[in-house]
Order: C-alpha cells, then structure tokens, then sequence
C-alpha cells in the first residue's frame, strides 16, 4: 500500500500542477494565433482589400483567439480571456478597434507599426510558457512526494 501511495500521490500532485500551468500554454496559443491572423491580415489587406470578417474565416475555429475574434467582435463588452494581463487586454482591444475601419494604405501601415510589439507578446508567452510549466510540474511531483512522507 505504501509503494502504491509513493507512485500514486506525486503522479496526482504533478498532474494537477499541468493543469495549473494550463494558463501559460493557453496564453502562448492565443499569442500566436494573433501573430498568424496579423500577418494573414497584412497579406490579404495587400492584396485582396477583403473585410477582417472574411479574413478571420480562414482562422481555426477551435482556438481561445478564434472565440474572443468572433465574441468581440458580436459584442464590443465581450471580456477578454482571464489569462491575459490588463495591458495584454488593453492592447487586444485597441488592436481590434482599430483593423478594418479605415483605407488599406492606413491599414497597412498600422499593422506594419504592430509587427514588433505582436512578436514581442509570442515572445514573451513562449518564454513563460517555458519557464513556468516545468515548474508547475515539478512542485506538484515535489509537493506530492511531501504529503506522502508526512503520511508514513
């Protein structure tokens, strides 16, 4: 029985420290479908002048920016994933208030002048997300190996 504990508790610490760290791989994820859909928005704004709904029809439907996309923009109070910090959110917003309203020349250069601050987010995200997910991981086997020797 105490083998089974020794395996058992550090599997289950560890597995709710993943789940934990979720947020970090959720906010990578977010970060870069807005990169994927600022340079898709770029490249069709260039060349095909289509409207942003149009645009975002390409996206893959099955991701946290697709549903905050599609929610902001049915609903401007729609709130912004609980992940992302006050200034990520702020930025979110601005970002969308700002695509598809005015000429393509303006457009233009209004997401080239994004480029660098859009790639520092991903950059960022991918950093935490490395950082923080082991962790996670590893306190919870640490915390779990913990409750299992106070329990001998």
């Amino acid at each position: 029985m105490k083998i089974f504990l020794c395996c058992i508790f550090p599997v289950l610490f560890g597995f709710a420290g993943f789940m934990l760290s979720g947020k970090y791989s959720d906010r990578k994820n977010f970060f870069e479908s807005l990169s994927a859909f600022h340079k898709l928005f770029k490249t069709e704004m260039a060349f095909t002048a289509k409207t942003v709904s149009e645009i975002a029809e390409k996206l893959d439907k099955n991701t946290d920016f697709y549903r905050f996309f599609n929610g902001y923009f049915a609903d401007k109070n729609f709130s912004a994933p609980k992940y992302l910090t006050e200034e990520e959110k702020e930025f979110i917003k601005s970002y969308f208030d700002n695509i598809g309203i005015s000429d393509k020349k303006t457009q233009l250069e209004y997401c080239n002048s994004l480029d660098d601050r859009i790639e520092n987010c991903v950059k960022n995200a991918q950093e935490e997300n490395k950082k923080y997910q082991p962790l996670y991981v590893k306190l919870g086997v640490l915390f779990g190996l913990i409750v299992f020797i106070l329990l001998i």
